[in-house]
């Protein structure tokens, strides 16, 4: 498996790009973080507060009770 990205890497079929730690999107789902750290990382991968004035459906006959959630 390992042979093969450095196969890749070396005929120009994928671009590797080192990423700092602190910009690692995964941490939010690995480890433990805390408060600032871990707001950080949820706004980094696009995770908002959902609340009923802003989570609308198309007509279609759904019930939501995000209170409950």
């Amino acid at each position: 498996r390992f042979h093969f990205i450095r196969e890749c890497v070396e005929n120009d079929l994928v671009e590797v790009k080192h990423v700092p730690g602190s910009e690692q999107r995964a941490d939010i789902l690995t480890k433990s973080l805390g408060r600032i750290k871990f707001a950080e990382m949820r706004k980094m991968i696009g995770v908002q507060m959902v609340s009923e004035d802003n989570f609308k459906f198309k007509g279609e006959n759904v019930g939501i009770n995000l209170k409950l959630a």
